[in-house]
């Protein structure tokens, strides 16, 4: 088992002794190891990306990887995050590049890598972690569980587009990018309680990302005020996505009738989609597939049943004591739960929970667990039936749900 990056001691050791493996650091020279495996399972790649991504993200991620004969044949690595959690910030780790040489597949290399980050990321008391799946069964084991997915609409010059409308494209310049974080940051803020934290420095890496991949981030402007942004790229064929961008005020009207919130932001979709079709009609690179607009909103005109839906982001709570501290209650509320999680044992057992407007804690119980349980005195959930019901994913009769402030609109629209 090996660790890229400066792990602490103490956490190599309490590593090695859990999985009888010897650890060790690799130098970032080494880095070529873990890129050589990228280039075998994930083709579509370019070597672009990639001299981005080792350059500007895997020389401050941890990557865990198991070698054979000096190759890396198994990895997953994990790239740092901060986060809001509704009205807070938290640490997290975005889980990328799973992956495992073809000929070294189905010997529980993947389980051991990601045991051992999850292991890893409760020691660093990170609340959640989160990753875009290439398949949804293969998380669910791992009790991940799925709470955003990306809407999605590829078309082409078909969309009528309103000639007279003042929205358009503008890509946006380095000078621009501290504007770009704080409106950015204010608005995924009122429009989500899970979203990264938007920062300049943020900005400066996406704008080479997107660099990357024949993209550049761009804003939309209704005459010379700015509306939103999204990110683009092109790799045979346009593709836009965040598409993140600023309602009209609902009480405007349209004849006697007043917008909806909702019909409000399905314009305000409309026009972004518009001025992309004339952006990229320009460099004729239509048609584009267009995705990310904001969980639950619509487009003003396009049925639903033209839209798609991908599952796009997963969720898996770590530090079980460090996810309850950042959850908030409308009124303070206290209930006891039997917690089964068999990946990161320290989450297993009875805990009370108590929440309230301002702070929230997680207090271990001495009972006999068994017992209570089988006498029906302790509800029991699975650490993904918790996480279901804190996101808002499914309902849940055996937490008061209705007296939290649930995590219900995550938006995440991180790529790699």
């Amino acid at each position: 088992m090996i660790i890229w990056d400066r792990l602490a001691e103490a956490v190599q050791d309490v590593a090695a002794v859990r999985t009888g493996k010897t650890m060790a650091v690799l130098k970032k020279t080494e880095l070529v190891k873990a890129r050589k495996l990228w280039e075998e399972v994930f083709e579509e790649d370019t070597a672009k990306f990639l001299d981005y991504y080792e350059i500007y993200v895997a020389d401050h991620n941890q990557i865990f990887a198991e070698e054979e004969a000096g190759d890396v044949v198994s990895m997953v690595q994990l790239n740092p995050y901060r986060v809001h959690m509704g009205e807070e910030e938290a640490d997290s780790y975005y889980i990328v590049a799973v992956a495992t040489r073809e000929s070294c597949r189905h010997q529980g290399r993947m389980r051991r890598l990601l045991t051992e980050a999850l292991q890893f990321m409760y020691q660093e008391k990170i609340p959640f972690t989160f990753l875009m799946p290439a398949s949804e069964a293969i998380y669910q084991p791992f009790d991940f569980l799925t709470v955003y997915r990306q809407s999605m609409f590829t078309h082409g010059a078909e969309l009528d587009t309103d000639t007279d409308s003042s929205w358009h494209c503008i890509p946006c310049r380095r000078e621009q990018l501290k504007e770009l974080a704080e409106w950015s940051d204010a608005f995924l803020q009122k429009h989500s309680e899970i979203s990264t934290v938007r920062t300049e420095d943020y900005y400066k890496r996406i704008w080479m990302e997107q660099e990357s991949m024949n993209g550049q981030i761009l804003l939309f402007y209704e005459d010379s005020q700015m509306k939103g942004y999204c990110f683009t790229g092109y790799e045979g064929s346009g593709e836009a996505w965040e598409i993140a961008v600023e309602a009209d005020n609902p009480e405007e009207q349209t004849g006697s009738e007043p917008r909806t919130v909702s019909d409000s932001q399905a314009l305000a979709n409309r026009r972004a989609v518009e001025a992309l079709t004339r952006w990229f009609g320009v460099q004729d690179q239509l048609p584009i597939r267009i995705c990310g607009f904001l969980p639950e909103s619509y487009i003003d005109g396009i049925p639903l049943s033209e839209m798609t839906y991908r599952p796009m982001t997963m969720v898996r709570i770590v530090n079980l004591e460090a996810f309850v501290s950042h959850l908030r209650a409308k009124k303070p509320v206290q209930f006891v739960l039997y917690i089964k999680d068999p990946i990161i044992p320290e989450n297993c057992g009875v805990f009370c929970f108590e929440l309230g407007g301002e702070d929230a804690t997680l207090t271990r119980m001495e009972a006999n667990t068994e017992q209570n349980k089988g006498a029906g005195e302790i509800p029991e959930l699975t650490i993904s039936e918790l996480a279901a019901a804190l996101y808002g994913v499914e309902r849940n009769e055996k937490i008061p749900q209705s007296d939290i402030y649930l995590l219900e609109h995550v938006y995440l629209n991180e790529i790699v």
